[in-house]
């Protein structure tokens, strides 16, 4: 057996190799050490960021040159929920979606068979209570004649009397029916009266029972667009139950709202440009004509997934330059100029 021995300047130098190892052990930790020190804080700046953007700094509103708020397309005095005053079978409904309605305009016509039969009828009492009071008041006047014919009388009897051309007892018997004339009188007077008090109060049943029929015609209170019509014929519809909503034909405007943080610094006549909500794209310019004078809750967009239901706003209106190319209901978004 040949056992081959390894010159000793051949051998490996374990010490030199343990302490290269040890060197670069120190510098692959020195590396760590840094980017974990940049990691936290890079996380650190990101999070000073987003707490700025929820928190914007109060010392810098000063030069905020303009404001972003939200809004809703509507006419200037807001969408009308239209209701009728009574109830009843919806008989025919005239307009539907998106029709265009002058004031006075039937909508929604109720049944009103009942009302109708109501009306005739008592038309026919006041005819014939009419009737009724001419041949009383015909009366009436009969009773005047007879009564002056009988005073003349009586006065040339009386005359007669001094000179004996008349007796007491006719003179007696005559003013015996003057009184009798003048009580036949004041009785037919009164039925007259009563006959025209029946007129009266049926001709307030009669306003009442049109007045009725007349609220079973639901007539548009203006000029102006059906948005939505939320009921259909043959269906019940309960008084002050809201059938459909309209927008009357106003000038259009953006009911918006700014967060409370921006709210002094919203002005009478500044400057409004509108936006899509979601792009940069401009589709309309405007000027504020209304502001709320306190913070209300929010009401736009309440339901965004993310908002902070713990801030508040002030409620604006801007008037549209050139509205035609916005359609109503639309949500938009507001930037004000406030220089």
């Amino acid at each position: 057996m040949h056992i081959q021995m390894i010159p000793h300047s051949h051998q490996p130098h374990f010490g030199i190799t343990l302490s290269k190892q040890r060197k670069s052990g120190k510098r692959l930790f020195m590396m760590l050490s840094m980017l974990s020190l940049a990691f936290i804080a890079c996380k650190s700046d990101k999070n000073q960021d987003s707490s700025s953007a929820i928190h914007p700094n109060t010392n810098n509103l000063a030069e905020v040159s303009h404001v972003v708020g939200i809004g809703k397309v509507e006419p200037q005095n807001g969408i009308v929920q239209l209701a009728g005053e009574v109830s009843g079978i919806i008989q025919q409904v005239y307009k539907m979606d998106g029709d265009h309605v002058n004031k006075g305009e039937i909508i929604i016509q109720l049944s009103n068979n009942e009302q109708q039969l109501k009306v005739r009828q008592i038309e026919k009492q006041i005819k014939a209570a009419q009737i009724s009071v001419k041949a009383d008041q015909a009366n009436v006047d009969e009773a005047i004649i007879k009564l002056q014919h009988k005073k003349d009388q009586l006065a040339t009897s009386r005359k007669l009397l001094s000179s004996g051309g008349e007796t007491n007892d006719n003179i007696l018997q005559m003013e015996t029916d003057k009184n009798v004339l003048e009580s036949q009188l004041t009785h037919n007077k009164a039925i007259v009266d009563q006959g025209m008090t029946n007129i009266e109060e049926l001709q307030s049943q009669l306003s009442i029972v049109k007045a009725d029929l007349e609220k079973r015609s639901i007539k548009a209170p203006s000029s102006g667009t059906i948005l939505t019509m939320n009921v259909h014929k043959g269906e019940a519809l309960n008084a002050l139950a809201t059938f459909a909503s309209f927008a009357p034909d106003e000038p259009l405007v953006v009911h918006g709202e700014v967060d409370e943080m921006f709210a002094n610094k919203l002005k009478i006549g500044l400057k409004v440009t509108i936006h899509n909500i979601g792009d940069n794209s401009q589709v309309a310019t405007g000027k504020i004509i209304a502001l709320a004078s306190g913070l209300n809750n929010k009401s736009l967009f309440s339901d965004e997934p993310g908002e902070q239901q713990d801030r508040r706003v002030r409620r604006f209106k801007v008037l549209l330059d050139e509205p035609h190319s916005l359609l109503i209901n639309t949500k938009v978004s507001c930037d004000i100029q406030l220089k």
